[in-house]
């Protein structure tokens, strides 16, 4: 669904109406452009570690500017003549109180981000040189007949 603007953008842009397209299926170039933006997603979601995480990240920062300082600002420049004081400071909190929950919020979200890549599978703590030892031990395993000579 949040897609949908998204690609009703791109499919009115001039460069997407000069990609060709088969002449007999004329949705075509639209449904493997959709297709491939989804798949595109898909693998990134696949490959990104903790993809929730990183998302939460983004919408921290991307809703609260979307939700609280956007509109207001926006509103502010196209109606500067008519707002009176009282309600140019009522905005100003606004954007101030947005700025502090979308801070608040992408901290919170980095700490959590930082906190599950430094974690094991289990939830435990990684070492990192306990780890190291262990793929060393594998990769490179001791001779048993040199240790007996």
């Amino acid at each position: 669904m949040q897609m949908m603007p998204v690609f009703e953008i791109i499919e009115t842009a001039s460069l997407y109406h000069r990609i060709p397209t088969m002449s007999s299926f004329r949705p075509s170039k639209r449904m493997f452009f959709r297709t491939s933006i989804v798949l595109v997603t898909a693998v990134g979601a696949m490959v990104v570690p903790k993809f929730g995480l990183f998302i939460n990240l983004i919408g921290a920062f991307a809703c609260t500017a979307l939700a609280f300082i956007l509109p207001v600002r926006i509103y502010d420049l196209t109606h500067k003549d008519e707002m009176s004081n009282k309600r140019k400071w009522i905005h100003r909190a606004l954007i101030i109180f947005g700025i502090i929950c979308g801070l608040i919020s992408f901290i919170m979200s980095v700490q959590e981000l930082v906190k599950a890549l430094t974690e094991g599978e289990d939830g435990d703590s990684v070492d990192e040189d306990a780890a190291l030892a262990t793929v060393d031990a594998v990769v490179f395993p001791a001779d048993d007949a040199s240790s007996n000579a």
